[in-house]
């Protein structure tokens, strides 16, 4: 009996899709997840502290791996904590990180579709 092939990752889904290369998917996720709203604040906070959206970029990384919705969840559930935890007062009053809404929007238009 012959395996079915692995399910694509995220990164590898979104690429398809968006056209991107896989270097560039940290970035374009960050965009795409980043309330608009929220961009002209978060260009001040990284000119002012570089490393401010670290946690961000990592999480993408690690969405970007998953296969499956419930390794994606469970990074979700993960970013979520660490947001809360150690979020501080720019990430959690005033929101300034990516929005996990955004990312469950972007996984379920590659993996849901009919």
């Amino acid at each position: 009996m012959s395996e079915l092939p692995p399910s694509p990752s995220f990164c590898e889904a979104y690429c398809a899709h968006h056209g991107c290369s896989p270097a560039g998917f940290e970035q374009a996720t960050f965009r795409r997840s980043l309330p608009v709203l929220k961009w002209p604040l978060a260009g001040l906070v990284a000119l002012w502290r570089p490393g401010f959206f670290k946690e961000d970029h990592e999480a993408i990384r690690r969405l970007g791996a998953t296969r499956g919705r419930e390794h994606f969840r469970a990074e979700l559930n993960d970013l979520h904590y660490i947001t809360q935890r150690d979020g501080g007062w720019l990430r959690r009053k005033l929101g300034l990180h990516i929005s996990l809404t955004r990312l469950e929007r972007l996984h379920a238009g590659l993996f849901n579709r009919s």
